[in-house]
């Protein structure tokens, strides 16, 4: 008789564990997979990079970041976050792969952990979504213990990413989730199944379009001429070049091409402003290129000028970096 329950007893052990592995085997397709739908009363809330995108009715705007590039954080409580913008990933994921960012109750965007935080990719899939292709990446980040008086940002946080690459003359879009319930990831995915995309052609002079209605175009602005200064600071006083390098083999090559970038800072040597005067390069690479130098540069040092150009070179051999003048008025 013991021995017919002890027998019992490890087939159904070896259905559980069978069933575990099945579960486990099924998650990466099912990242993937059209999600049950739920919005009916999620609002209207966001409009970026030409999409509209439904977001839940208990989360809250907690504003943009810092203005460099469109990006905007919104959180539910003090375990979740969203975060939504125009480029291949948020500024918050490009500064290191082993840094994230938490929302402390009273916080800002922004605020990262420790730097010993890890980051475990579980799965990753591509799906078609609304006419784009999207890549969706579910992975773990654990950050270590601080001290007793201040763990709020111990702990594992759940994180899947939806990156919707897009047509030429279009930007690429972003969306994150975050939580440190890894249950919720399930639930809140299909928030990347509300997006819809404006049909409007970009306003690129498209063809047919009626001039009687067309707005006048611009004058083209100046071209951009660096005026000599001995006092500029040197490259590697300026810019984290192999970080920068880094991100750039892990998000995909620039196309080939250069970007001159206008970097403003204030007393205190913080960045005011990135912008690029003159380029031959697409909008969604400089913007790309833009968000990636912002992200990595290096303290500013007050006795250099506080403004000054950075001319970026792109072709087979990396990225080429020399840093000039500012813009002669």
């Amino acid at each position: 008789m013991r021995h017919s329950r002890s027998a019992r007893s490890l087939a159904l052990i070896g259905c559980i564990l069978a069933t575990s592995r099945g579960a486990l085997a099924e998650s990466a397709p099912d990242l993937c997979a059209p999600p049950k739908m739920h919005t009916e009363k999620w609002p209207t809330t966001e409009q970026v990079g030409g999409a509209t995108i439904l977001l839940p009715p208990d989360f809250h705007a907690t504003g943009n970041s810092s203005g460099l590039v469109d990006e905007k954080y919104f959180v539910s409580g003090r375990h979740r976050q969203i975060i939504v913008g125009t480029g291949p990933v948020p500024r918050s994921m490009t500064r290191t792969t082993s840094t994230i960012e938490r929302l402390p109750s009273g916080g800002s965007p922004g605020m990262a952990a420790d730097e010993g935080s890890s980051t475990t990719q579980i799965s990753s899939c591509q799906a078609p979504i609304n006419g784009r292709s999207v890549e969706i990446t579910f992975s773990s980040v654990t950050s270590p213990d601080r001290s007793a008086s201040d763990a709020s940002n111990a702990g594992t946080l759940y994180r899947i990413a939806a990156r919707f690459l897009a047509p030429a003359a279009r930007d690429e879009i972003f969306i994150v989730f975050e939580s440190d319930v890894r249950s919720e990831i399930a639930d809140y995915r299909q928030i990347f199944w509300t997006v819809s995309f404006d049909s409007a052609p970009p306003q690129t002079g498209a063809p047919g379009q009626s001039t009687a209605s067309a707005k006048p175009a611009a004058p083209a602005p100046p071209p951009c001429v660096p005026k000599p200064d001995p006092s500029l600071p040197a490259l590697d006083a300026v810019l984290d070049t192999a970080l920068v390098q880094s991100l750039i083999a892990s998000t995909g090559p620039v196309p080939h091409g250069f970007a001159l970038m206008s970097l403003k800072f204030d007393g205190k040597g913080a960045l005011t402003s990135i912008s690029v005067p003159q380029s031959d390069l697409p909008d969604p690479a400089q913007k790309q290129l833009a968000t990636l130098i912002a992200s990595n540069l290096k303290p500013h040092d007050k006795h250099t000028p506080s403004s000054y150009t950075l001319r970026v070179d792109a072709a087979d051999t990396g990225l080429r970096y020399v840093v000039q003048g500012a813009c002669a008025p």
